[in-house]
């Protein structure tokens, strides 16, 4: 069986339903049939020319009524309005209807013949309806007495308007009212005070009427006060106080005359020479030797992978220190380094700082030239890595494509076409180097150095160690890597006394202990002169204290 959805709910209804069951929307359109209604009327193929060539369904007597006579035209009217008129000539217009131009349900009427109703005058309706009105040839038609004066000519109106004057006319009882009055006496109320008349605006002349502002919020002229202030003793005495602190401030005033030696001069030359003079003489004669510090858990743990390397390890060693801090720099690495040379590793140099290769250079030739060291065999100098942080990324994930070459132009790396220098042998990625150490001063390059390399390291099957040689102010920053879980710095050497430390351990490295000598002598003497000079100043503060009365003393 088949069903229709409704087009405004969308709902389903049988197919012979013509209205929805549910919103009651007609689901059939409402076609009308021509078979059932009544046939129209024949058009005629041709009308009728004229009016008298009326169809036959026309009755007679309508027929009849029409006028053969010709419609009188203005100028007939007029004459007839101007002489006609008076002279009682009107024209008939009388209109007699036959017996046999009575329709059929005329005649059918009760009471009267065809005969007797043509005999008989018209009723007022029929009149009406015919259009024919009853007028006694004989008696003339009275006219106006306007329409029978003659016009006047226009000279004539205008000279009679310009004499005659209007007539004033009567105001109704409602806008008399409302008129101002300017002499009218003034009204009492009924409470014996007299009312108050609007005088201006749409209310004029309107008694009675509430004022716009109470007479208490009306504009008034703001009282004068007298300028002169009651100032007593006090108060004035103060005010010129203020004014000769401001006066005094625009008068130029001589400077004191400073002395050309004072006291705080020759205190600190003092202390200068005597802090000078214990270094030199502790350098020159070596004989305040100061023992080397107690090696610490990140420097063991630096000792400790280095021992551990295989002969002949691969090393990326990293110099990225400034000039200024080579000395603490060489300090602290010296001993480091001297251990991975002692164990045949082979070093690969590397810098992001444009000064670090000409450093890492001078670093092997001058504190490590014991060991023989040869450019291209030994050690190779990649050069400086540009770019930063991203050009240190970059030479993480392809160390051959960012620095292909030495610093001698030399292909470094091992291909198909080129055997490699034998530092570089066998090392194709960062993670075929044994050991990753950088020596550096920054925090921020430290920071660079960890964040971009550790990633790689994390990866399996990597035995990679990173270590850092810092300087004393670096250690903060490197130490919540060190003691992390897992360890993102595997140890580290800071300053000073981690490399005189690591010498320690090692039993070599002779510039940390030619440096910690007098640093460890000058430290006692700056000790020592803190400790003297706050005595000093107790001693002369309770001298400089007045002596106390005994009466008040006692009190």
């Amino acid at each position: 069986m088949g069903e229709i959805f409704c087009p405004m709910c969308g709902k389903s209804n049988p197919a012979e339903s013509e209205v929805c069951q549910f919103c009651q929307a007609r689901l059939v359109p409402l076609v009308f049939s021509p078979a059932e209604s009544e046939p129209p009327e024949a058009i005629p193929e041709e009308m009728p020319s004229s009016i008298d060539a009326a169809p036959t369904g026309e009755s007679d007597w309508l027929l009849g009524l029409r006028s053969d006579e010709p419609i009188p035209s203005e100028e007939s009217l007029a004459d007839v309005e101007a002489g006609g008129l008076e002279d009682g000539n009107l024209p008939s217009d009388e209109t007699h209807i036959s017996a046999d131009d009575v329709p059929d349900w005329l005649a059918r009427l009760p009471g009267e013949s065809p005969q007797e109703a043509e005999a008989e005058p018209l009723s007022d309706w029929l009149k009406e309806e015919t259009g024919e009105t009853e007028q006694p040839p004989s008696k003339p038609v009275e006219v106006s007495d306007w329409l029978s004066h003659p016009l006047p000519d226009e000279g004539q109106v205008e000279s009679s308007e310009s004499e005659s004057e209007l007539a004033p006319g009567e105001f109704p009882s409602w806008l008399e009212a409302i008129r101002p009055v300017k002499d009218e006496p003034q009204t009492v109320s009924v409470r014996g005070t007299p009312e108050r008349i609007e005088s201006a605006g749409p209310l004029a002349g309107l008694s009675g009427v509430l004022p716009a502002e109470p007479d208490h919020v009306r504009p008034r002229k703001s009282p004068t006060y007298p300028l002169e202030l009651r100032v007593s003793a006090n108060q004035r005495i103060h005010a010129d106080l203020l004014q000769g602190l401001i006066e005094s401030e625009g008068r130029a005033q001589p400077l004191p005359q400073r002395r050309g030696i004072s006291s705080q001069h020759v205190l600190r030359w003092t202390i200068a020479c005597v802090l000078w003079g214990a270094l030199i003489w502790s350098v020159i004669t070596g004989k305040h030797e100061a023992p080397l510090p107690a090696y610490t858990e990140e420097t063991a743990e630096v000792n400790r992978l280095i021992s551990q390397l295989p002969g002949e390890a691969r090393v990326l060693l990293a110099f990225d220190y400034e000039p200024g801090l080579s000395a603490e720099m060489d300090a602290a690495a010296t001993a480091v380094v001297d251990h991975l040379m002692l164990r045949g590793a082979y070093l690969t140099l590397v810098s992001t700082s444009p000064t670090g290769p000409i450093l890492a250079e001078r670093f092997i030739m001058k504190t490590q030239s014991s060991h023989h060291y040869t450019s291209g065999v030994n050690y190779v100098n990649l050069g400086y890595i540009p770019g930063g942080a991203m050009g240190l990324l970059s030479f993480v994930e392809n160390p051959q494509r960012t620095l292909p070459y030495t610093l001698d132009t030399v292909a470094a790396w091992e291909s198909e076409a080129h055997a490699g220098l034998p530092a570089l042998q066998g090392v194709q990625h960062l993670n075929d180097f044994e050991l990753l150490m950088v020596i550096v001063d920054d925090p921020d390059l430290a920071r660079a150095w960890v964040e971009q390399v550790q990633p790689q390291l994390n990866e399996p099957d990597t035995l990679t160690s990173l270590v850092m040689v810092t300087s004393a102010q670096v250690e903060p920053v490197m130490r919540p890597y060190f003691e992390a879980n897992p360890r993102q710095v595997h140890g580290f050497v800071f300053g000073l006394r981690g490399g005189a430390a690591y010498a320690q351990l090692t039993g070599r490295g002779e510039l940390p202990r030619v440096y910690w000598g007098p640093y460890g002598f000058g430290l006692v003497v700056a000790a020592l002169l803190i400790l003297i000079g706050g005595l000093v100043l107790s001693s002369v503060s309770l001298l400089a204290r007045p002596p106390q009365v005994k009466g008040e003393a006692n009190q």
